[in-house]
């Protein structure tokens, strides 16, 4: 057999050979697959869902921080208060000594550290009653807390008025403990049965630095002011009251004569009895604001 006769047998040999392995699978380098997976781009995005105020985080009850804005928590549960962002308006719960939770709104003053002034309604009423005048102040630099007393709007609890004097001593109590509040300036607005409770509180807070009683009464639902008011002792008190809401007006003459400190009454025409004397383009917003400016620095 010639030379290259061998030779092409022995390629045959080593085809039949390499054919053979190849069918066992052994020996063989894998072929790469016709169309291997695209890789991922380094400058692809992954989609996140958007944040907002009233967005909840997934697998929580919490609402979802803006960016940049801690969660504010109440000091009664966290044992320390975060601060509210400058000019918000933010809802609240306030819970009271007898364990009555109060609704309330925080108009919170465009700069820290700033006076505060709690607001009570009349009888009846509720906290949004206060709205403009609330905005107002906050506007002027006041952070201003308005509440629901128990039995009203939002709050829990019955129309107890005796106990009512619980509510003003928590909104009073969850003020001093604001960030945004110089403890140092606080004073109370109240109207009607508001006014009386807004006197008996400060009559026993010397925390207290000014009062704007709307509409007072001698005695409201057994809430009653004379001595609460001599207890006030030298601070200011600004009296308004309107001639045809007689015993309202009868009683802002009385508490006047009585007052110890810088005191001011204001008794106008035909204007309604409490809340209702504001919105009517007659002043007593400004006179309000002009009280504060003076008394509560």
């Amino acid at each position: 057999m010639t030379t290259k006769a061998r030779a092409w047998m022995l390629s045959g040999f080593l085809v039949l050979l390499m054919m053979a392995l190849a069918a066992c699978g052994g020996g063989q380098t894998p072929t790469p697959a016709a169309n291997p997976p695209a890789q991922a781009s380094a400058t692809s995005s992954v989609s996140m869902p958007s944040v907002n105020s009233d967005a909840t985080l997934a697998g929580t009850s919490e609402p979802a921080p803006l960016a940049g804005v801690s969660p504010t928590k109440d000091q009664s549960t966290t044992g320390g208060v975060q601060a509210f962002a400058a000019g918000e308006i933010k809802p609240v719960e306030i819970t009271t000594a007898d364990n009555v939770t109060l609704t309330g709104t925080f108009y919170v003053s465009p700069k820290m550290s700033s006076p505060a002034v709690a607001m009570l309604h009349m009888v009846g009423g509720q906290r949004g009653d206060w709205d403009t005048l609330a905005r107002q102040l906050q506007t002027a630099g006041y952070s201003v807390l308005t509440i629901d007393l128990r039995g009203h709007g939002g709050s829990q609890g019955q129309r107890e008025w005796s106990k009512m004097t619980q509510d003003a001593a928590a909104a009073y109590a969850w003020l001093t403990n604001r960030p945004e509040v110089n403890r140092a300036a606080i004073g109370f607005i109240g109207a009607s049965i508001g006014a009386n409770l807004s006197l008996n509180l400060a009559s026993g807070q010397p925390g207290v630095k000014t009062l704007v009683l709307l509409s007072p009464g001698l005695d409201f639902e057994g809430i009653k002011t004379e001595g609460p008011l001599q207890a006030y002792g030298p601070r200011p008190v600004l009296l308004i009251a309107s001639s045809e809401d007689k015993e309202s007006a009868d009683a802002a003459a009385v508490l006047d004569k009585l007052a110890l400190g810088k005191h001011t009454l204001k008794v106008y025409d035909g204007q309604g009895h409490g809340t209702r004397m504001l919105g009517r383009q007659n002043g007593i917003e400004e006179l309000i604001m002009d009280w504060l400016k003076e008394t509560l620095k």
